[in-house]
């Protein structure tokens, strides 16, 4: 959308000033509707990329333009302006250029550009000549992935950057076309201003295409959108009739014989009808494959299990090449095995097995695959379960789940001492894991005290190793919080005593020391929660209160909220527990949800089926999680953090795969 916007509104710009009559009206419209659109898509390359253009514009109309400078500054300065104040009064826009203006580089708004970046620039130098191929970005995303991303950035088909996208793509042919041209429109532009050749449209309306190339230019340096058809025919346009007005002026008319023009005209015509049929044969398969699958889809949302499957397998035959097909019918095979049971949940476990196997040849470097093949494996062969979980290790280090489900590969294996380390790197990672019940209502009670003791030690070396100060607080305050749930409130106070005021107020509650409303600080972590211990009157309306999520989240994240039965239950609890520890730690109130797959279909280029869950049950303690879940949080992307437990994750995967 802001690309194919930048593209004209420069073009409704030119026309607004050059014709006369309504249409002058009608372009004016244009302008005003695109760029509310324009702000409304929150694009920040967008409209950065506008407010430059019309910057060096307006810079370039006051030295070059026949207008009077009195009138051309105050008008142009009083557009730029107000383009200005509207840019910053974007969120998007204003407060990563208030990180970057205090020197904070490590958000997360940056990060995704640099992560998307380093991966295109060793796709390229790893297929420096011809590129990995148009399309590759997907299948080689992860594998590219570097370990410090996190969080951030898991998987997309394109790397928001045009360069990087053709180095990743085409290699050094992509790049050395890509400045072959800008270099031959800069030149050609040079030239025609310099001679003053007269053209068939208005000056203006040039200078307007060169300046929608110009912004496009600037755009595509955080963006690629050449796929789309708007934006690469609005250029394919604006090229041709920069070509025409730049094309040199012949003194004398060549004469061309009517026989030769004719048959150079239907060359290229017959040129152009076979690549669009030989494009369009191609995509027959293609199209076919995309069509059955959404019928597949439909079937399956009315119940027809056996349709759905029949289509997806044809959708697979038509498009081998596509990972979406298998992966989605194994997936849904998988769900399906989990929700029966007996020899009917065996033979829907298997095929699900097969087709997620098949789903790897095609695509053997996504994380999808390889971690929920894992975790239908661990039933049937944990040695190949402990390779898969191997596998996404490698592509996703700081995927929640998946070391757990290594842990859990290990373990049912006999190799338990791997486990337990296994278990400790996801810990590490979302350390909100150590407050599970799973340690208590599971067979993993067993190896609890030996986690919770590696997981001691690790911290211990984390802190003395940091080279932060920040990540060292963080260390710190996270094996403050193991040693409060392991009861040892001695060494909590040790921990939390210089910076955590939540910890201080939790170990007051805990041993429960006096504790008075006026004096519980405003600045906690669960403050609500504590002030509904406290004050039993006001308990039901204090916990209400704390489910209610801020106005500017997205409505989605609204339904993560606890209803008004949960809130019932959170009083309830609260009421019968005995302290107010006692009510966050032995709390009855576990929910089990399985992470969704946000964007799984778009970012495999498809709409059509539904978004696929985790195998991986995550075990959550309502009010931990709930009111406390701050104490406990996994950065998307700290990259200091990563780095330092690559090498633990490294050395780890060395010993299990000897």
């Amino acid at each position: 959308m802001a690309g194919y916007l930048v593209l004209i509104l420069p073009l409704l710009f030119g026309l607004a000033i050059t014709d006369k009559g309504w249409q002058r009206w009608l372009w004016i419209i244009g302008c005003c509707l695109g760029l509310v659109d324009l702000y409304t898509a929150s694009s920040r390359g967008g409209l950065m990329a506008l407010v430059l253009t019309v910057a060096i514009s307006l810079v370039i109309t006051l030295f070059h333009s026949p207008l009077p400078k009195r009138i051309v500054l105050p008008a142009g300065s009083l557009m730029l302006c107000i383009l200005v104040a509207t840019t910053l009064g974007n969120s998007r826009v204003r407060q990563p250029l208030l990180a970057l203006l205090q020197g904070k580089t490590n958000n997360s708004e940056l990060g995704y550009r640099i992560i998307t970046n380093v991966i295109g620039w060793h796709i390229g130098i790893d297929h420096p000549f011809t590129g990995a191929g148009p399309g590759s970005v997907l299948q080689l995303y992860q594998k590219y992935r570097p370990y410090w991303a996190g969080r951030e950035a898991e998987l997309h088909f394109q790397l928001h950057s045009t360069p990087a996208q053709l180095w990743a793509e085409l290699g050094i042919w992509g790049i050395a076309a890509l400045v072959s041209c800008t270099g031959l429109m800069i030149w050609l532009t040079w030239h025609w201003y310099r001679t003053e050749s007269k053209s068939f449209i208005n000056s203006a309306l040039v200078w307007s295409l060169i300046s929608s190339l110009f912004a496009y230019g600037l755009m595509s340096l955080t963006d690629y959108q050449l796929d789309t058809l708007a934006i690469s025919g609005v250029l394919v346009v604006n090229l041709a009739v920069l070509a025409k007005v730049y094309q040199p002026q012949q003194s004398q008319p060549i004469l061309v014989s009517g026989q030769s023009r004719w048959l150079s005209s239907r060359l290229w015509v017959g040129a152009g009808i076979g690549l669009i049929l030989a494009i369009n044969l191609w995509l027959i398969p293609v199209h076919r494959a995309w069509a059955i699958s959404k019928q597949g889809f439909d079937q399956l949302e009315r119940g027809n299990f056996d349709g759905f499957e029949t289509a997806l397998k044809q959708a697979h035959q038509l498009a081998p090449w596509e990972p979406y097909y298998p992966s989605m019918l194994a997936w849904t095979l998988g769900d399906f095995s989990y929700q029966t049971t007996g020899e009917s949940s065996d033979a829907l476990r298997s095929a699900a097995i097969r087709w997620f196997e098949t789903a790897n040849v095609v695509a053997p470097y996504q994380e999808f695959g390889q971690s929920n093949l894992g975790w239908l494996l661990i039933q049937t062969d944990q040695g190949k379960a402990v390779t898969a979980f191997s596998d996404a290790a490698k592509l996703m280090p700081a995927k929640q789940g998946v070391f757990f489900g290594l842990g859990r590969a290990l373990l049912a294996n006999g190799q338990q001492q791997q486990a337990v380390s296994a278990f400790v790197l996801e810990i590490l990672r979302f350390p909100m894991v150590m407050t599970s019940p799973i340690w208590e209502l599971s067979d993993l009670s067993t190896l609890k005290d030996e986690v919770f003791e590696q997981l001691e030690q690790n911290y211990s070396q984390l802190i003395t190793t940091s080279k932060s100060s920040e990540l060292a607080n963080y260390w710190q305050e996270v094996r403050g919080t193991l040693y409060w749930w392991k009861g040892d409130y001695e060494s909590a106070q040790k921990d939390w005593q210089t910076f955590s005021t939540t910890g201080q107020t939790l170990l007051k509650l805990s041993q429960q020391r006096t504790l008075m409303v006026e004096t519980l600080p405003t600045n906690v972590i669960g403050r609500n929660a504590m002030l509904a211990w406290l004050l039993p009157q006001e308990r039901r309306l204090l916990l209400e209160k704390s489910s209610i999520q801020s106005n500017d989240q997205i409505p989605k994240l609204n339904s993560a909220s606890p209803s008004p039965e949960l809130v019932e239950q959170l009083v309830t609890t609260m009421n019968n527990a005995s302290s107010f520890e006692d009510w966050l730690k032995n709390s009855t109130l576990i929910t089990q949800p399985r992470s969704q797959r946000l964007g799984f279909g778009v970012l495999n280029r498809h709409i059509e089926g539904s978004l696929p869950s985790d195998y991986y049950t995550r075990v959550l303690n309502q009010p931990m999680n709930h009111f406390f879940g701050a104490m406990l949080s996994s950065p998307t992307w700290q990259p200091e953090l990563d780095h330092m437990l690559q090498t633990k994750r490294e050395n780890f995967l060395k010993t299990i795969l000897k």
